[in-house]
């Protein structure tokens, strides 16, 4: 066994002394380029390509899809603000299939599917399902304006006034709180903002605009462009002068921002603006007597 050993040695010894040095280096150096050449070419198909499959996601979001993807030992990238989550481009297509079935996505916004979540509506008292009714309408209007054209994320809280058995003249009504986040310095125009108001109020029930607040996370305050009060009263007429006042002061507010945007950083720059506006009516009354003969600047003689 070793004398064949030693055979091949020395025949491929005499074999590569055939060759001058600048063979050997050339062959020397062939074989480098095609062990180089194949290391590459294995780690390139070799290596998972990622596709971006969810974006701009919530806390409570990212962790639902984060425990679907390891319970099926699939392979993710998250993005370093948790918001953006990557898959294979192999399994994008079937994984947001699978989500979006399993409806894991919410947008950190639980709706009405959670009354039958955990099937315990038999044995609720009314406490409970009062409070998990409210959070649920909640989470149904966030999911509203979310679709609202520029609205990236909204936070709801509606007080809805106990229901009573009789019905009596000052029954208490609804009112919502809202704060809304717009996609990259978005400025709702006055239909839009309308839009918001009429969203809400059909959305929750015994809700009267005038009971909506909406603002922006920059403190922004909207209002509603739709004048309640019939005039012919000192409450509706003063209810109008109210509205009139602030959507007055929210467009100026509203363009000095705009200006502004350009120039600072949006979280650096907070605009308060009181205007104050004259609504006092003047009933002025003339009665204009032009002389008869002008050449003696005379009128008529109605008493001798």
């Amino acid at each position: 066994m070793n004398e064949k050993v030693t055979q091949y040695r020395e025949q491929a010894s005499r074999y590569w002394n055939q060759f001058s040095k600048k063979q050997k280096a050339l062959l020397l150096s062939t074989i480098g380029l095609v062990l180089v050449a194949a290391v590459i070419m294995t780690y390139l198909f070799s290596k998972t390509e990622y596709e971006l499959a969810f974006r701009d996601l919530n806390a409570n979001d990212a962790a639902g899809i984060i425990e679907y993807l390891n319970s099926n030992n699939i392979p993710y990238q998250l993005s370093s603000n948790g918001s953006q989550i990557s898959v294979p481009s192999t399994s994008a297509a079937k994984v947001k299939v699978d989500v979006g079935a399993q409806g894991i996505v919410k947008n950190g916004s639980i709706g009405f599917e959670s009354f039958g979540a955990d099937g315990l509506m038999s044995g609720m008292t009314d406490n409970v399902f009062d409070v998990r009714y409210k959070n649920a309408l909640n989470g149904e209007v966030e999911r509203l304006l979310r679709q609202m054209q520029g609205v990236q994320d909204a936070k709801v809280i509606v007080n809805l006034p106990k229901e009573t058995v009789f019905a009596t003249p000052d029954q208490e009504q609804a009112s919502a709180s809202i704060v809304l986040s717009f996609k990259g310095g978005y400025q709702p125009n006055q239909a839009e903002v309308d839009g918001y108001f009429n969203l809400v109020k059909t959305a929750v029930p015994h809700l009267p605009i005038e009971n909506i607040t909406i603002s922006s996370n920059e403190s922004m305050f909207f209002a509603s462009g739709s004048v309640g009060g019939n005039g012919k009263n000192a409450l509706g007429e003063v209810d109008e002068q109210l509205k009139i006042q602030r959507k007055y002061e929210n467009d100026i507010r509203m363009t000095v921002q705009q200006f502004l945007n350009g120039q600072f950083p949006a979280d650096k720059v907070h605009i308060l603006v009181s205007a104050k506006l004259n609504f006092d009516k003047i009933h002025k009354k003339e009665d204009l007597v032009e002389p008869v003969n002008k050449e003696e600047m005379k009128g008529i003689e109605i008493s001798v």
